[in-house]
């Protein structure tokens, strides 16, 4: 892609619109320092990154806010920065307007979330050369220059991966789960390893999954040994256990550990919650109000079985009626049997509600039930807590001293859970009356939802008081697993079984040991893979760094040399690696010497070149999507002699295809690079002013008549090369043509654009100099 031009408005030194179209080879920018030189080349780097190096690298990025809008712009208008480019012949614009702290892009007027070329951009080196940027290079910090340099190679992916790896294999950023199951195994083996008869066991662990057999082996020994018995070690955990139980029954007997609910048995009491209400609301509810739907059908069955009994009656004598024994005839006898179908047909009906009642009754039982396995799946969770209420002295003297606060959490635990015990059970009575009127409802003809309203409300209590009751003990759960293994020491204490202990915890816990084990060489594993890692990325960057870029930028530096140079010059790239990260060492050489650095041995103007020189490089060496070269005030500090030859270099990047824009304060060095170059045929632009508006700008000839007609002559005397002679001289008199009829262009950034034909739109200047500038913009 190449620049066709770029439009300012309202950013940094640009408050009114201006447009600069841009040469498709060299474009030279030439104003006194703090005129808005800089300005455009900020344009640029801030439309197509969103911000500029120089706010990038800022200590203090406050100091900056606001500086990109201009303060003279007036609202409700927005610093806006248009860039025309053209790729593969077709062009197209990109706008970037400032919204608050962020910038609204858009491509030929469409918003869009990120530029087309946005994965291309942030791989490419940034197509700038910046003054500011080549001091922060060169002058920062070795670890901190190590950072720029990989962002300047597109390393930036590449040393974030290696942060991220490295910190990642010091530290993982394991679950808190995780890290409480590696402390709990890891305090295990330390209280074994405290023990000296155990100490062999956890030497061997240590030793990783490789022996584990033999830690298995070696526990099983020492198990079978304290039994006394040789068992299988399937038996040998009962074993241990029972003799364990033994031991303590004689010091204190009972549990005061409260497991808390794990996640998948929360998780199944839900759903039984859940399920009891749905019986109430999606079973119970239907059900009572068919059977009170249907009692209205009762009666029915009263009736057939009146008319059944007239019809049995009738059968003995047809004209008497059976009932008040008056005469009937044909057509009344004739009714009762009608009667009777039609009353016979209806009782179909009504025995419905004989099987309603059963269902329901069915149902209601399965609540019952179901209430049942509700308490008894979250009371029976501490059912041995509250038998050791009998035993709280004995519990005092054997927690004493320190151990006292977990005399006072079982305590408070016992008398809160017994509280709420209490009130689960009451509720529990309530909702098993309500279930009872229920049921004794729905085997009665009723005439109202009372019965089944007071289930629903006795349930809901119910659930309520059961979730409390769940809290609670959550809640307490922690200290009284904690007060347990206070009072497990002491009882092994005092019952002499500690070996025991520790070998009954070693065979319960033998699973996650070998767990622990594979975690420990998955960690293992983790800083081998950091050590291959840090090699490799610093085998990367050192050949990048101290092998290929040390040989370009030293192929560019050279051009810059000048025959009276003293001996003292960049000779190469050194990087290391060190605990603080990576460092760029820049060496230095005088008269086949090495200095201690070039940061301490260079003059100020040789540091600038070598920036450059380390810019240039990157650029030309990796791929971009761009092929333009914006270049800021790169001469400063230079003399003469280094400026002429600076010259050579800009020449020589335009004829390897690099499209130049070059803005300098020092105009004399201009002159030199137009006259240097005067056969490329560029554009030349001066800012001899700056106003609240923003700076004119004019437009001059790229070189005089005089001189184009003094390089005609040269070559046309220059008869070594014959062929390509004549290729210049045709070449210079079609950029003399070119030049005298050159159209330059006036009206607003609004107006200046090119169309699909490449036919600038404007009002045509057709003299050799323009002016951009004043509300219109012209040039």
């Amino acid at each position: 892609m190449k620049l066709k031009e770029i439009t300012l408005q309202g950013f940094r030194g640009f408050n009114e619109a201006r447009t600069i179209p841009i040469n498709d080879r060299l474009t030279l920018v030439s104003a006194p320092n703090s005129h808005g030189k800089t300005s455009v080349s900020e344009g640029f780097e801030w439309l197509l990154y969103g911000t500029t190096s120089k706010v990038e690298t800022a200590d203090s990025k406050d100091e900056y806010r606001g500086a990109y809008r201009n303060i003279h712009l007036r609202e409700p208008a927005a610093p806006t920065v248009s860039v025309v480019l053209e790729d593969a012949a077709k062009s197209f614009e990109l706008q970037a307007t400032l919204s608050g702290s962020d910038a609204v892009l858009r491509v030929n007027g469409k918003v869009v979330p990120e530029w087309p070329f946005a994965a291309e951009l942030g791989r490419a080196p940034k197509p700038f050369i910046l003054q500011h940027a080549l001091k922060d290079l060169l002058l920062a910090a070795p670890v901190e220059r190590f950072t720029r340099f990989a962002a300047l190679l597109g390393f930036d992916e590449l040393t974030q991966v290696h942060k991220d790896l490295m910190a990642f294999c010091t530290k993982p950023p394991l679950p808190a789960s995780a890290r409480t199951f590696m402390a709990d195994i890891d305090s295990l083996l330390v209280k074994v390893d405290s023990e000296p008869e155990l100490a062999a066991i956890v030497k061997s662990i240590k030793k990783g999954l490789a022996q584990l057999p033999t830690t298995r082996s070696l526990i099983e020994r020492h198990a079978q040994k304290l039994v006394g018995i040789k068992t299988s070690n399937p038996d040998l955990l009962p074993a241990l256990m029972k003799k364990r139980d033994e031991a303590v029954a004689g010091v204190f007997q009972g549990s005061v550990a409260v497991s808390a609910f794990t996640g998948e048995e929360l998780i199944g009491i839900d759903e039984d919650e859940t399920a009891l209400l749905a019986l109430v609301s999606s079973g119970a509810t239907p059900l009572f109000t068919r059977v009170l739907v249907e009692v209205a059908q009762h009666k029915i069955l009263q009736e057939a079985q009146f008319y059944g009994l007239g019809i049995d009656l009738l059968q003995r004598d047809k004209s008497v009626c059976p009932f008040c024994k008056r005469s009937l005839n044909e057509a009344e006898a004739d009714h009762i049997h009608i009667e009777h179908a039609n009353a016979v047909a209806r009782k179909q009906d009504a025995n419905a509600l004989e099987k309603s009642q059963a269902d329901l009754d069915v149902l209601l039982a399965d609540l019952g039930q179901r209430v049942g396995d509700y308490f008894k799946r979250i009371c029976s969770r501490f059912k041995a807590l509250l038998e050791v209420r009998d035993r709280m002295e004995q519990l005092r003297v054997l927690l004493s001293g320190e151990n006292e606060p977990h005399v006072v959490a079982i305590d408070e635990a016992i008398k809160k859970l017994d509280a709420k015990r209490s009130a689960f059970v009451a509720v529990g009575i309530e909702l098993r009356a309500a279930i009872q009127n229920a049921q004794a409802a729905a085997r009665q003809p009723i005439s109202d939802l009372v019965a089944l309203e007071t289930l629903g409300a006795a349930l809901a209590r119910y659930i309520a008081q059961g979730r409390d009751v769940r809290t609670v003990l959550g809640d307490r759960a922690g200290a009284l697993e904690t007060a347990q293994k206070a009072l497990n020491e002491q009882l092994t204490k005092a019952a002499g079984t500690r070996a025991i202990g520790l070998l009954i915890e070693l065979l319960e816990k033998e699973a996650k040991i070998e767990k622990r084990m594979r975690m420990t060489a998955l960690i293992e594993d983790l800083k081998q893979l950091k050590t291959s890692v840090d090699k490799f990325v610093t085998q990367v960057m050192l050949a990048a760094v101290s092998g290929e870029m040390a040989d370009e930028v030293m192929g560019w530096y050279k051009k810059i040399r000048t025959v009276g140079d003293p001996d003292v010059h960049f000779a190469g790239f050194d990087m290391k690696k060190t605990p603080q990260g990576g460092r760029v060492q820049i060496k230095a050489s005088s008269y086949g010497k090495d200095l201690v650095s070039a940061v301490s041995s260079l003059s100020e103007s040789k540091l600038n070149a070598l920036g450059l020189c380390i810019s240039i490089a990157v650029n030309l060496k990796e791929q971009s999507p761009f092929e333009f070269l914006i270049i800021d005030d790169p001469i400063q500090s230079w003399d003469k002699d280094h400026e002429l030859q600076f010259v050579s270099v800009i020449r020589e990047l335009v004829e390897r295809g690099k499209q130049i824009v070059l803005l300098s304060h020092n105009n004399e060095w201009i002159k030199q690079v137009r006259t240097g170059c005067a056969d490329l045929n560029g554009t030349y632009y001066e800012i001899t002013g700056y106003l609240e508006s923003g700076p004119p700008i004019k437009i001059l000839p790229w070189v005089e008549p005089k001189q184009r007609l003094h390089t005609i002559r040269a070559i046309a005397e220059d008869q070594s090369e014959p062929p390509r002679d004549c290729r210049r001289l045709q070449q210079m008199r079609r950029w003399s043509h070119e030049e005298r009829g050159k159209e330059v262009f006036a009206g607003s950034a609004g107006t200046s654009r090119t169309d699909g034909g490449g036919t600038r739109r404007g009002v045509p200047v057709t003299m050799g100099v323009g002016v951009l500038g004043g509300s219109q913009d012209r040039l």
